[in-house]
């Protein structure tokens, strides 16, 4: 074996715990109760959607168990799609696995400057300063942003099994700090439960189930990341087997830590507002700590101390979000790279059995994103959300067809439960206005479509380097690339267009009020009223247009789907012409049916499913047809092939429901399962009525022997062979003597 090629086996179950725990939660967790969840849904309402939100992740969790157990190997998603549903499907998967965890250490390395305003102050706000998308960026924190990738990423390359202890520590002090800081606010206010009134949110317009499903919406965002273990599978030196029970208790501290952090940002408000609701409502106007709810509470509650273990637990979260996730994105980059798909340098290990080059590579790409700012990295994490879905998604499809072949009932309803959240998660966040915060940004919309674009490109390089003709099998997943880029660019057109209309809409309302100040103030209301009516009137106008240029455009599009699907058929049909070639040497040319190749290929493939146990019933029926040897010599071989031909006619009609291979001159054998495996001794009697039928006039004799797998002693098809071909030789002996 190849030790630069092989990942070692280092994590122990708490280890894994930490890795799905630590990617789960990050510095959103302590900005989103006062961002999104408080005014979206209230206290309540998001202790319930992060709960429903966190059993939907158990549903999908089960499917990743369940495939890590069937494919112990790194990789994750990656390796289930390209194993189960081809190489098209792995590589999109692979696509946009590698996005969605690379982000994540961005969003968690961009945190690092709101950490230190938020607590420190200006500490880091020294060097040159610019600004990019709104946002201030100063030197001081992007060269603590860079020691921190630094010093994180070093650890992941060369020291893995220290760094999996830092991320141990580290998320246990993630989860502490949240609990302290939670107890210590609840004893501050004397435990009541009124401070957590109002129970839903009085800031949305929706009702009380439809905040809720709002909360449930984010599960994606929330929890992404819990199935990064899957990733280090390879890696684990415990029976997989307890996988799900740690993913449940990685699930349920990351809600657990959802919940804390939200109930905890409603805990107190600043002096002059009455309630959460009216704090959270001005959040926008204010600044420093009172501009994080969660900051606020703990520093009036425990004062500098509080703040001392808020920041440290923060910290504490960024650092297992950058250690995690980079761990699980470069062994990504690994398993894609020992497909030969990306560079190999990617798939080396150190001898420590570490994906070092993989690391390292992240560690300098990340390195340019503290020099971006919050804000433009903001509109990245976004589509993080859209990668979760569909990383979900192939995994549950995955999930699916596997236990389908496996006749895996309760994995079968799990798959397509995950299938369905998966798809309602996508259209909520894709489809615009679904409701108040389901849409994404404008930008995210422009991101995710040069990000699948870009997946194009790459692909079609990928494509034409493929000699092993592993790609290019499922039109399917290029239609809805294509699909995706193409609805993903619409969005982002009629949202700049939407932009542009409402600044043309305020400058001209903006300049006729000035106008109407100027030279006419008795008329102010009046003319005013006037002008807004005016100026909606062809606004609403200019938006139809807008409106039928875009479904011109789509119908474009849809004509361009057709085109390619057309074009793609042809390429299609030709493949499968090759696959039809590659086929015969699987068939015997005389009789159509399979030959020896394709009977020790079946053979194999049945014999890998009685090492897993996943096979129960079977039985082999091995044919021999009397008389051929006399028939060439005083007939001819014209005669002879004419006379298997018949057989093989016989036997094939038999065994309709069943395999039948010729593998040799006169040698016939059967695999009976299902119907014929249930009926097979009506089919024995069958020959042997054949057999009386054709011995009469001149037909064909088949000597026949059958042979049931046992599965407490039979370890092989060969042994049931075996014993099939010995049954066949004493039935041909008693027919020669009859």
């Amino acid at each position: 074996m190849d030790n630069q090629n092989t990942l070692k086996k280092y994590l122990s179950p708490l280890g894994v715990w930490a890795l799905s725990f630590g990617c789960s939660v990050g510095w959103g967790a302590f900005v989103m109760p006062g961002t999104t969840f408080l005014p979206i849904a209230g206290p309540m309402g998001t202790a319930l959607g992060i709960t429903i939100g966190a059993i939907i992740m158990l549903v999908i969790g089960r499917c990743y168990c369940y495939l890590m157990n069937r494919y112990p190997d790194s990789g994750g998603t990656y390796t289930y799609t390209k194993n189960i549903l081809g190489y098209d499907h792995g590589f999109l998967s692979g696509w946009f696995l590698v996005l969605a965890y690379i982000v994540i250490v961005w969003a968690n390395l961009t945190a690092l400057a709101l950490i230190g305003r938020s607590l420190l102050g200006d500490m880091f706000q020294f060097g040159f300063h610019y600004q990019l998308a709104g946002y201030d960026i100063y030197f001081g924190e992007i060269l603590a942003a860079l020691g921190v990738l630094a010093a994180c990423g070093l650890l992941c390359a060369f020291c893995k099994r220290l760094s999996n202890r830092l991320q141990i520590l580290m998320a246990a002090v993630l989860i502490c700090g949240i609990i302290v800081c939670f107890v210590a606010a609840a004893v501050k206010n004397g435990g009541s439960l009124s401070v957590y009134q109002p129970a839903f949110s009085p800031l949305s317009e929706s009702g009380v189930p439809m905040q809720i499903i709002s909360i449930v919406a984010l599960a994606p965002w929330a929890y992404v990341g819990f199935e990064s273990v899957s990733h280090s599978a390879e890696e684990f030196r415990f029976k997989r087997k307890k996988t799900f029970i740690i993913i449940i208790i990685s699930v349920f501290t990351a809600g657990l830590a959802y919940v804390l952090l939200s109930l905890l940002a409603v805990n107190a408000a600043p002096e002059g507002y009455a309630d959460w609701s009216a704090y959270i409502a001005d959040i926008g106007n204010l600044k420093g700590m009172q501009e994080i709810p969660t900051f606020y509470v703990v520093n009036n509650a425990l004062g500098t101390v509080g703040v001392i273990i808020l920041g440290i637990t923060v910290l504490s979260g960024i650092i297992t979000g950058i250690v995690g996730n980079t761990v699980a994105a470069s062994r990504v980059l690994y398993s894609i790279a020992k497909d030969d798909i990306i560079p190999h340098w990617f798939a080396k290990t150190n001898k420590d059995g570490n994906p070092t080059n993989a690391i390292l590579f992240i560690t300098l790409v990340s390195a340019v994103i503290p020099f971006f700012g919050r804000t433009a990295i903001s509109w990245i994490v976004d589509v993080t959300t859209v990668g979760g879905t569909i990383i979900y998604a192939y995994t549950s499809v995955a999930a699916l067809k596997e236990a389908k072949a496996c006749k895996n009932n309760r994995m079968i309803v799990c798959g397509a439960v995950g299938i369905l959240f998966s798809l309602a998660f996508a259209l909520y966040f894709l489809v615009p206005h679904i409701s108040s915060v389901s849409t994404l940004g404008t930008e995210s919309y422009l991101i995710l479509s040069l990000w699948s674009i870009l997946g194009m490109v790459f692909f079609r390089n990928v494509f034409r380097r493929d000699k092993k003709r592993r790609f290019g099998k499922s039109i399917v997943v290029w239609i809805v690339l294509l699909f995706l880029i193409m609805f993903t660019s619409i969005v982002w057109m009629q949202g700049e267009n939407d932009k542009a209309l409402n600044n043309v809409q305020n400058n001209i309302t903006t300049r006729y009020s000035s106008h109407i100040d100027q030279f006419h103030p008795e008329q102010e209301k009046e003319d005013i009223a006037e002008v807004n009516s005016y100026v909606e009137s062809q606004i609403e106008g200019l938006n139809v247009t807008i409106l039928r240029n875009n479904l011109i455009r789509i119908i474009m599009i849809i004509f361009s789907v057709v085109i390619l699907f057309l074009v793609y058929k042809l390429m299609f049909s030709r493949q499968r012409e090759f696959d039809r070639v590659q086929d015969m040497a699987f068939k015997d040319a005389m009789t159509g049916v399979g030959n020896s190749h394709a009977y020790h290929k079946t053979e194999r493939t049945i014999d890998v499913e009685i090492a897993s146990g996943q096979i129960v019933e079977f039985a082999i029926v091995v044919c021999d047809l009397n008389g051929l040897k006399q028939i060439n010599d005083t007939l001819g071989h014209n005669k002879g092939d004419e006379f298997i031909r018949q057989a093989c006619g016989i036997i094939c009609e038999i065994f309709a429901h069943s395999p039948v291979f010729r593998t040799g001159g006169d040698e016939f054998v059967a695999i009976l399962r299902g119907r014929d495996y249930l009926n097979r001794a009506e089919l024995i009697d069958k020959i042997t009525e054949s057999n009386n039928i054709n011995a009469e006039n001149g037909g064909a004799v088949i000597a026949a022997g059958l042979s049931e797998f046992n599965p407490s002693t039979d370890r092989s098809v060969d042994s049931v062979f075996v014993r099939a071909d010995s049954a066949m030789y004493i039935n041909k002996k008693a027919l020669k003597n009859k």
